[in-house]
């Protein structure tokens, strides 16, 4: 201090000065780290339309913000602007950024592509490349895509201030969220998640329901100026989503598309366009009250492995379906006397197994308790689910039945039915089922025939945030499970492993 008092301030511009005591000169982008926009607008001397603006100040107020949009209303461009600002504005070194899409056209194409525009407009300090940002030689800023289980270029970054800014963000892998989150857990840290809401079923559709921890801005296509009028320079107009394209869309896809629900309203859609299942009809199953009236069975799908998997028993009484097991083994003495019991309890008339694998030698146990009078009257059924789908009813050929790969895709998708027709009670403690039933795909073969998602595949796509949704198992069991308690085989022997050809 006694050397500052010596001193002039005149002296103290001398940069030699500042040095030797430590004073910084403060860069004339500093007056706005608390005004993104107003930083848009006179430091890059751009136009920002309100929408816009509320994204802005939102990273003001809320260190989590998810933007759900509308196809076509420069949610790129804002992002890469706010990037642009929170590394002009902050202290040098005290800021840096990291941002993903999920593919690498999109990080470097689009995001970085604006960034670069950004830097360039605003005379911004140090240097850009495609993909980074540098300041001397020290990185402030860079776009990657790593790959979908390697998140090692996310790791052991620490700044005093740090914001991730997730692109395309419907697409992010789960195990990018979790990345991020670990990046920005010190106070100061931001993340800013923007994209198209095209599936419900993702790490965007959760953070973007009520409690799902973001600050969530909407913008709808009747949110935009070439909707409410609002005044924009004219060279923005043809930038933004048109009236003509809303309306072109509106008679190509109707108003309650999925896609339209998304791209246009800026919504998630009750369900994307290979789900099986909507959380709408899923949701009403649960709130659903029916008599249970009808058959009495069980559906036990067993665990394929150790770990997160789960050995299941669910319950039907009619329409009125209850969880009864759900435990992790694999061992077919322990599931024999729980299925036994069970079905003791709930006067079952027909279990229906899991065939291939371990469940094999359930089926074989639960006969001998039937044999030996444990469970007698009880019909147990081992079903194959990847045999052909059954097409006959009785001795003529049910067309609709032709157009399933499988019977694993012809029973889902008559389970789907009495969901879409208010024909199901679902059972409201489980809430590991609903989550599992809003997550199931299908596809349709090349040759047309409707096959569902693998559980591989579905474990792939689901990844760590599927454990989090299902129970931390990948495998819809509990799934199974239900839609074992509810298919009906058509012919004697439909879906059930012949062993009698193997004797002898």
């Amino acid at each position: 201090m006694a050397l500052q008092t010596e001193i002039s301030w005149k002296e103290i511009r001398n940069e030699e000065f500042r040095r030797r005591l430590g004073v910084r000169r403060k860069s004339r982008h500093e007056q706005y780290i608390e005004d993104p926009a107003g930083f848009i607008a006179n430091s890059l001397g751009e136009f920002i339309w309100s929408k816009q603006r509320e994204v802005c100040q939102a990273l003001i107020d809320y260190d989590r913000v998810a933007v759900k949009s509308c196809h076509q209303i420069g949610k790129s461009f804002v992002a890469s602007r706010i990037v642009a600002w929170f590394l002009a504005c902050h202290p040098p070194g005290d800021a840096f950024v990291v941002t993903s899409a999920p593919s690498w056209s999109q990080v470097r194409a689009v995001l970085w592509r604006e960034i670069n525009r950004a830097h360039t407009k605003g005379r911004l300090p140090g240097r850009c490349n495609q993909t980074e940002w540098w300041l001397g030689n020290e990185m402030v800023a860079f776009g990657r895509k790593p790959d979908d289980q390697d998140m090692t270029a996310f790791q052991g970054l620490h700044q005093k201030h740090l914001m991730v800014v997730l692109d395309e963000a419907c697409g992010v892998p789960p195990a990018l969220w979790n990345a991020a989150e670990t990046l920005v857990a010190n106070e100061g840290g931001k993340i800013l998640a923007i994209g198209n809401p095209d599936d419900p079923n993702t790490e965007f559709g959760a953070i973007c329901r009520p409690g799902g921890g973001y600050h969530v801005v909407t913008v709808s296509a009747f949110d935009t100026p070439n909707f409410t009028g609002e005044e924009v320079p004219e060279y923005l107009r043809p930038l933004l989503i048109h009236p003509q394209w809303v309306e072109e869309r509106k008679k190509r896809w109707g108003e309650s598309s999925p896609l339209y629900v998304a791209k246009v309203l800026g919504e998630f859609p009750d369900v994307s366009d290979d789900s099986l299942l909507s959380p709408k009809h899923v949701q009403a199953a649960v709130d659903r009250e029916l008599p249970a009236v009808g058959p009495s069975e069980l559906g036990v799908d067993v665990a394929r492995s150790l770990g997160g998997n789960e050995s299941v028993v669910y319950w039907r009484r009619g329409p009125v379906a209850r969880l009864k097991l759900a435990i992790r083994t694999r061992d077919v003495t322990v599931l024999h006397d729980h299925v036994v019991r069970i079905a003791r309890e709930v006067g079952a008339t027909k279990i229906k197994v899991d065939d291939p694998g371990v469940g094999g030698g359930l089926v074989d146990f639960l006969n001998r308790a039937v044999r030996e009078g444990k469970i007698p009257g009880v019909e147990v059924i081992g079903v194959n689910t990847g045999l052909p789908a059954d097409v006959t009813v009785g001795n003529q050929t049910d067309d609709a039945m032709a157009r399933f790969k499988n019977l694993k895709a012809q029973y889902a998708w008559e389970l789907r039915d009495r969901f879409v027709a208010g024909e199901i009670d679902l059972d409201p403690e489980d809430d590991v089922v609903q989550s599992q039933a809003t997550q199931i795909k299908y596809f349709q073969t090349p040759t047309g025939l409707v096959q569902m998602e693998s559980k591989d595949d579905m474990a792939k796509r689901l990844g760590s945030a599927g454990g989090a949704a299902t129970g931390d198992s990948k495998s819809p069991d509990r799934w199974d499970a239900l839609v074992l308690a509810f298919c009906e085989p058509r012919t004697a022997g439909a879906g059930q492993v012949d062993m009698s050809a193997l004797v002898g």
